[in-house]
């Protein structure tokens, strides 16, 4: 999804991402900022050594977008730079070596907006067409599953607005409000009890119409409807705010708040804006991601008070990031200093998050 492009000012925050151990925070006049786990080099700076403090990466940035080791930058003059591993050729420059340490350009120009998960990457051109590069073990890129890697980008499909890569399964919008998903479906009940298999689509099918928004983590699929309500379906790891009793795998769309701005999802919660810019959040709690001062899972979607009112959130991990007052607050888990250069390993409680000068 494109950054939000609300407010003025050099200073103004436009994008947060929290990754899986590595945040990325973006400023309108396109300096972007990195910090934490770092072994692949995906934050950049030429090192595999961890970033403890946000610190300037790139300049002239308009969008970042991460994988589970890689790195994808979308400058304003509408190019790609790829950075960290790329041993599924999922920087889309033709190549499948290792890694690099220093960006590398993408073959595909005139991108709109970008798209990574696990080792697949994905770019939307100004004209619409959908390309994706990088691994399709499970048919996540909409080709063939039998093509394991992808090194150059192949086109996908056109008249697409936005599209949400897990690693696992996309999601793409189409401009009619059609939302497809292609990858990892619906699991499927094995011979023994609490036993699943996965079914795997590789051809690009529609599972929603009538959508604005999309977002895609894990194997959960999530939606926000032209009306403002948020629909959800695939694996329930209790992050869908369905309450105790749901089904691990939603095989079908189903409705669960409505009045939403926007949502994120991690692997184990999800987070959600409504108009009022309160901030709602359900699922495990583990690492005190969900902000209510314990570490005790909720079911149900309910409002985080010590979140405030936001402007944009971001869901990673095990934690979470939110913006409030043109001020980064994280809170959750900090083994990589993801949140802090503080040794404390996780914060039940937001805390502040500066970016170096």
């Amino acid at each position: 999804m494109p950054p939000n492009d609300e407010g003025e000012g050099d200073d103004q925050i436009v994008q947060i991402l929290a990754g899986e151990y590595n945040s990325f925070f973006l400023k309108d006049n396109g300096d972007l900022y990195a910090v934490g786990e770092n072994s692949s080099g995906q934050l950049g700076n030429n090192s595999t050594e961890d970033i403890t403090t946000p610190t300037k990466i790139m300049s002239d940035v308009k969008e970042v977008a991460s994988g589970i080791a890689h790195t994808l930058i979308l400058k304003k003059d509408g190019t790609v730079w790829g950075v960290g591993s790329n041993h599924s050729g999922q920087f889309g420059d033709g190549t499948d070596f290792n890694s690099s340490l220093i960006p590398v350009k993408s073959k595909v120009e005139n991108v709109k907006t970008i798209s990574a998960g696990g080792s697949t990457s994905f770019f939307l051109t100004e004209d619409g067409k959908l390309w994706g590069t990088g691994r399709n073990d499970y048919g996540q890129l909409g080709i063939p599953d039998d093509i394991y890697n992808k090194k150059t980008p192949a086109l996908i499909s056109e008249d697409v607005s936005d599209v949400s890569n897990s690693g696992s399964h996309t999601l793409f919008l189409k401009t009619n409000g059609d939302t497809y998903k292609m990858g990892i479906d619906t699991l499927v009940e094995g011979v023994n009890e609490d036993e699943y298999t996965y079914k795997l689509v590789s051809h690009p099918y529609v599972i929603e119409r009538d959508v604005r928004n999309i977002y895609a983590n894990g194997l959960a699929s999530m939606m926000i409807k032209n009306d403002n309500t948020l629909w959800v379906r695939g694996y329930n790891t209790r992050c869908f705010g369905l309450g105790p009793d749901a089904p691990i795998d939603v095989k079908k769309s189903t409705y669960v708040i409505s009045d939403i701005l926007q949502v994120s999802t991690g692997l184990f919660h999800s987070m959600v804006i409504k108009s009022d810019s309160t901030v709602w959040v359900t699922g495990l709690n583990f690492d005190g991601q969900l902000g209510i001062e314990d570490t005790t899972m909720r079911t149900n979607v309910f409002i985080a008070s010590n979140f405030g009112k936001a402007s944009l959130i971001s869901a990673g991990d095990g934690y979470s990031l939110f913006v409030k007052d043109g001020k980064i607050w994280g809170v959750g888990d900090n083994s990589h200093h993801q949140l802090s250069p503080s040794e404390q390993q996780k914060f039940t409680e937001p805390v502040l998050i500066e970016l170096e000068d």
